[in-house]
This record gives C-alpha cells, structure tokens and sequence, in this order.
C-alpha cells in the first residue's frame, strides 16, 4: 500500500501509528484529533479529516487519487525523515526531561 488510513472513532492520545509508518514510507490519513495533530504536517506528511466525518475523509481521499506518483514519493520520503528527526528515543526522552525539570523549577519557585 501507498498510505495507511485510519478511520478509528476513538481517540489515539499519543499518534502512534503516523511514526510507525513513516519509518516504512507511508503516509497516514487520520482524523484531525489527538496526537494525530502531533505527529501528522498536514499535506506534508499525511492528511487529517474531520472526525466522524465521510466527506471530510473523501475529500483527502480525493487528494492522493489526484496526486502524480512522484508527489507521493516526495512526501513519503518527507515521512521517514520527519520521524527520523523528530520522533528518535534519545529526543523524546531528552524533551520529556527538559518538560520534568520545567516543572520542578515552576514548583520550587512558587514554594520559596
């Protein structure tokens, strides 16, 4: 396949499946909620769709039908390297502890 859909009614927190596929070079069509609007450049990397919505979902459809192969061969290579720079263990955890010491400090400094 060219590009994963998912068309899930319920909400992914985190966006998961965008990075698991960009890291095969695909796209991902998704709705336009949750960690989606995290992992997903619309029209960069994927295409987001209003939720819960059929011709919001058609209309992106619509969009990669149209598309020159070489177009979609572009983004999907945007996809792979949008995760390779963006969604690494090393960033993520270095982010996720710059986020912790934020809060600390914001902690102390209202305690003092």
């Amino acid at each position: 396949s060219d590009y994963v859909i998912n068309s899930s009614t319920r909400i992914e927190p985190f966006g998961r499946i965008p990075i698991e596929a960009g890291l095969l070079k695909r796209c991902t069509i998704a709705p336009m909620e949750g960690g989606f609007t995290e992992t997903i450049i619309p029209d960069k990397t994927g295409w987001l769709f209003k939720p819960n919505c059929a011709k919001s979902l058609g209309s992106c459809l619509n969009k990669i039908l149209k598309m020159k192969k070489s177009e979609l061969e572009k983004m999907q290579n945007e996809c792979f390297e949008h995760v390779l720079n963006k969604f690494t263990l090393s960033r993520m955890g270095n982010e996720t502890l710059a986020l912790y010491e934020n809060v600390l400090n914001k902690f102390k400094l209202a305690t003092v």
